[in-house]
């Protein structure tokens, strides 16, 4: 199963599913989503693209790390618990 994020393309093989929760109607209101789900037997995979081509873009996103994508990672956990 392949799913796209712009011009990032992830093959989710072996997955029972996979999918793109801001395609979906999940009731997170007030959450943040990240980019994939995918749906092992035992185990999920949270997945959230970024572009890290520099330094100076590294440097930038450490506080988008803090800000930003640990709550969309602890409130995607959250809505599966």
């Amino acid at each position: 199963m392949i799913l796209r994020e712009g011009s990032v393309e992830i093959d989710f093989g072996g997955a029972t599913d996979a999918w793109k929760p801001e395609d979906v109607d999940l009731e997170l209101q007030g959450m943040s989503k990240i980019d994939f789900v995918a749906d092992y037997q035992d185990h999920y995979w949270l997945v959230e693209i970024k572009d890290f081509q520099t330094p100076k873009k590294m440097s930038k996103y450490e506080t988008k790390i803090r800000e930003d994508w640990v709550p969309k990672a602890r409130d995607t956990y959250t809505f599966f618990t």
